[in-house]
């Protein structure tokens, strides 16, 4: 999708999401039933405010992802894994009407959307803080003839191949590009985007850091790191493994899904054996069920585009082995089974305690035994770009105090604690990559990361990145290098400082003076 196509296709669901919006929003205030759940679901939701300002919320979340939820349709449709198409045409609402002449519209996309739930119910089932019912007729309808009529500068939103002649230009040139979905989940409401700070990292700095982590750590563990036994006999090799701990709506799971595939067919493994083992190296969580399941979406859709395997019954049984799941990680839930000197820590700040409120007994095991890749052998790289926000939630404040002593002090910002948590994430000698906020360089509540946990491991690059251009970055940044060493093999630590900032926005910020120099 070109940028122009996606500026347009953004300006089209922003005018709709802004009417459904205040669809929502009155049929919560006219519904006692909705006002409650919602009211008990901020009750638990620990954001913190008042509750009328969380149901707004609610209906701007949920606008979102009804509109959303006709994009992956129409996505599905056009990459061949729905047949017969639901939206494209008129096939489907055609043959729904002959069953149920007198339903519209919204009664079709809830039915479209039920029927979808049982392949994919992460996306096409409401969540707990949706308000959980369809816009009124007419604005579906307008939904509707929004994929049915070109726009008003003639563009129409397609995601199939061209069809073309297979060795022409334009079909060798072709490749189906997931990011987009990343984007619009971050771009159709500004305040959501602010309230779960949103931000999906640009595709040029994922490409560095994956370069500087992936890269180096392809060449020192191999492909198979190793092999464990297999039960009734035999061996079986274990893929290098990546972990994004913030990984929000995926992009660096699938750049390195896209590197880790590549890889496998060099070997001689076919598309879809390359893309089976390249799955089973890619490992992200994140706070948001949302981002998450749109995670899950784009690593089947580039499953699809890269091997054209539409089989329901594969696809099913791939997105039951990926390894994506909801969860705060910068709770440290595999340190409650810490032992020696660590656990002698851990409970001296009282954090022990404090996860016994965040979830049972087993899903805190379940969240321990994926951060640690249990039955896996733990991670090879870890990368990401964590939030730079403050705590919202004051007892989450705190929490993290106890759990990170070294790293979140006095007023901190989350990038500080996220520093030394990605660190602790990977075996020894993983590579580690991220991108965040300078601050801690720069205020008092990043001295205790700098002078105590940081030693503890070995950093090997700083990236002055705070000149530089990067879209949707306002916060000065930072690119930090590193290897989970506690004795380093070198004493130099290589740093690229910027002297100044771009003189003017770059047209492409690939291009821009300062990164091109760093």
């Amino acid at each position: 999708m070109t940028p122009t196509t996606y500026a347009s296709l953004l300006k089209d669901l922003q005018r709709l999401e802004k009417r459904v919006t205040e669809a929502h929003v009155a049929l919560s205030r006219s519904s006692p039933r909705l006002a409650g759940r919602l009211g008990a679901r901020h009750t638990v939701s620990e954001t913190g405010g008042r509750v009328e300002d969380f149901v707004v919320l609610c209906a701007r979340k949920s606008a979102v992802q009804f509109l959303l939820r006709t994009v992956y349709v129409r996505v599905l449709e056009d990459l061949g894994a729905l047949d017969p198409p639901r939206i494209r045409g008129d096939r489907g609402f055609a043959t729904f009407k002959d069953v149920a002449p007198g339903l519209g519209v919204r009664a079709y996309l809830k039915f479209v959307f039920a029927d979808l739930s049982r392949d994919f119910p992460g996306l096409f089932t409401a969540g707990p803080d949706e308000v959980g019912e369809l816009p009124p007729e007419d604005l579906c309808r307008e939904v509707w003839d929004l994929w049915h009529h070109p726009n008003r500068d003639g563009v129409t939103y397609d995601w199939a191949a061209p069809e073309a002649a297979a060795a022409s230009e334009t079909a060798a040139e072709w490749r189906f590009d997931s990011r987009f979905l990343g984007d619009l989940y971050q771009d159709l409401d500004a305040e959501v985007r602010k309230r779960y700070a949103l931000l999906q990292t640009p595709d040029f700095v994922e490409r560095y850091i994956l370069d500087h982590t992936l890269t180096p750590a392809l060449a020192e563990f191999g492909l198979e790191p190793e092999s464990v036994a297999r039960q009734g006999g035999g061996v079986e090799r274990q893929t290098i493994r990546v972990l994004d701990p913030t990984c929000g709506s995926g992009h660096f799971l699938i750049g390195a899904f896209r590197r880790l595939a590549a890889a496998f067919e060099a070997t001689g493994l076919s598309a879809r054996a390359a893309c089976e083992r390249a799955l089973d190296g890619v490992w992200g969580c994140d706070l948001n069920p949302h981002a998450v399941d749109i995670a899950r979406f784009r690593l089947l859709l580039e499953v699809i585009a890269r091997t054209g395997d539409t089989d329901a019954a594969w696809l099913g049984d791939l997105s039951e082995r990926l390894h994506l799941t909801v969860m705060d990680s910068l709770v440290p839930w595999e340190k409650g089974g810490a032992s020696g000197e660590q656990a002698d820590l851990f409970d001296q700040s009282g954090a022990k305690d404090r996860l016994s409120k965040y979830a049972t007994a087993e899903e805190r095991a379940a969240n321990a035994a994926f951060l640690s890749a249990e039955g896996a052998g733990g991670f090879h790289v870890v990368v990401g770009n964590p939030p730079y926000i403050t705590p919202k939630d004051v007892r989450k404040r705190d929490d993290y105090r106890a759990f990170w002593p070294d790293s979140a002090a006095g007023k901190y910002a989350m990038s500080a604690p996220f520093v030394e948590r990605f660190f602790s994430l990977g075996v020894p000698g993983a590579y580690v990559g991220q991108i965040t906020a300078n601050s801690f360089m720069k205020r008092e509540f990043g001295k205790r990361l700098v002078e105590r946990a940081l030693p503890r491991v070995e950093l090997t690059r700083v990236v002055d990145t705070s000149g530089a251009y990067i879209p949707g970055h306002g916060t000065p940044t930072v690119i930090l290098f590193g290897q989970n060493r506690t004795s380093p093999r070198s004493g130099t630590i290589w740093a690229v400082l910027g002297k100044r900032g771009e003189p003017k926005r770059p047209a492409v910020a690939a291009q821009g003076l300062v990164w091109s120099a760093i």
